[in-house]
């Protein structure tokens, strides 16, 4: 990366604004250095990632096994079983299909393949829901397939990572995150959507394009930042292997062909996760270039379309 493509980049982000972009910043680093541009006049500004979260859910994740935690004297893992957590809840989901709900591990989870038929508890599902019941409504909501078998984008799979690790750990989630992750890379100025007693988990996480680089760094890195060992190599590899063959609906420079750990998955290597707003955190480990664009409430299609200089 230099200057001049770089600015090339700002230019046609800028020229999309029009088309309803609301891009607040852009992070290009690579080992020729870090290139920075705030679209606003705040230096920048904290925004909400949206989908991108799931990433960072998972990168805490993965340390907490690193750890040794434990759930009820369950070594967290993959194959950690998650109806046991859940007991009061067992009688929402049909019987017919109560043996996929045993079935459901941390794995499904992390990878949206528990079993639903689609995807659920995104904003619009949330909306006038009542958030202290949101439970019920995930664990209502019927397993049509057996857990590894379909994959179904999700929100509802975080949430219940959520539940988790306040029922069972005594913290919420966003203290958990900056506990194992987040304050080891230095990134203490966040913040969390709550539904009800629980962070959403797979959305609502705000914070800047800067320390969003630096997360994306550490993926770069195996897991690595400034000499320090914060997550397993391993869980990184886990979180950058496709666990399950998909597409995603972008153009060319970014079509995913598999799903990781939070993580899309692209042929040569390269892997991201976005949100709906037009937020994107990118990593080329080919040419060891992490890339940050940061909107508000942008076209998620037009800002990977405006990024293709940056790939």
């Amino acid at each position: 990366m230099d200057q001049e493509r770089f600015d090339r980049v700002v230019d046609r982000l800028i020229a999309a604004r029009p088309d309803g972009l609301r891009m607040r910043s852009l992070v290009v680093s690579d080992p020729g250095g870090e290139f920075v541009h705030d679209f606003t006049a705040v230096r920048s500004p904290m925004v909400d990632l949206r989908s991108i979260t799931k990433a960072v859910v998972a990168l805490a994740v993965g340390a907490a096994v690193a750890d040794g935690a434990c759930l009820r004297g369950r070594p967290l893992s993959l194959d950690l079983p998650i109806w046991p957590y859940f007991p009061e809840f067992v009688g929402r989901q049909p019987e017919a299909n109560r043996e996929h709900l045993h079935a459901v591990r941390l794995r499904h989870l992390l990878t949206s393949t528990t079993g639903h038929a689609e995807g659920f508890l995104f904003r619009q599902d949330v909306a006038g829901r009542d958030r202290e019941a949101l439970l019920d409504y995930i664990f209502a909501r019927e397993l049509a397939h057996a857990p590894g078998s379909h994959f179904a984008y999700s929100n509802a799979g975080w949430y219940l990572i959520s539940a988790m690790v306040r029922n069972e750990l005594g913290v919420g989630l966003g203290n958990w995150v900056g506990d194992l992750v987040l304050a080891k890379l230095g990134i203490t100025a966040v913040t969390w959507v709550t539904y009800g007693r629980y962070e959403a988990a797979a959305t609502g996480l705000s914070m800047s394009a800067v320390d969003l680089a630096t997360v994306g760094r550490l993926l770069l890195a195996g897991g690595v930042h400034q000499g320090r060992q914060v997550v397993p190599a391993s869980w990184i590899e886990r979180m950058r292997y496709p666990a399950v063959r998909t597409s995603s609906a972008y153009d060319p420079g970014l079509r995913a062909h598999g799903y990781g750990l939070g993580l899309w998955i692209c042929d040569g290597g390269t892997y991201y996760c976005d949100g709906t707003g037009g937020q994107f955190l990118i990593v080329v480990p080919r040419t060891e270039t992490v890339i940050v664009a940061l909107a508000e409430a942008g076209d998620t299609l037009t800002v990977s379309r405006c990024l293709h200089d940056a790939l």
